[in-house]
């Protein structure tokens, strides 16, 4: 079974905030380097509606996951200040305390299935 955890993120974006949600951002990104948390982004932008983003996060797995919300938290939660979330969805499989924390977060938990 694999132990990659990955998350959909949809959202969409405060008008005049995307200067501000890109610069935290970039600082979460930095963050998880500096902290050698590995993860990547993906940042998608619907053309038809520009205010609409969808991101992709991947994390090796559930501990890289738990590091990233503690070296990054204060630039994420910056990040959210810009946009309003609409669904994130958590792909992998979570220990019971992560799981039920981005549960109460809003956060939907799809553990893995098949490989």
């Amino acid at each position: 079974m694999s132990s990659a955890v990955q998350l959909f993120i949809e959202l969409d974006l405060i008008e005049e905030k995307e200067a501000e949600f890109e610069a935290a951002f970039r600082e979460v990104v930095d963050l998880a380097e500096k902290n050698q948390v590995r993860l990547s982004y993906d940042f998608y932008r619907d053309p038809s509606a520009p205010t609409k983003i969808y991101a992709i996060e991947k994390h090796e797995d559930a501990d890289s996951l738990a590091r990233h919300f503690q070296v990054a938290m204060p630039a994420l939660q910056k990040a959210w200040a810009c946009a309003r979330p609409v669904r994130t969805l958590i792909l992998g499989d979570l220990p019971g305390h992560l799981k039920t924390m981005m549960e109460q977060n809003g956060c939907i938990v799809v553990p893995t299935w098949l490989e």
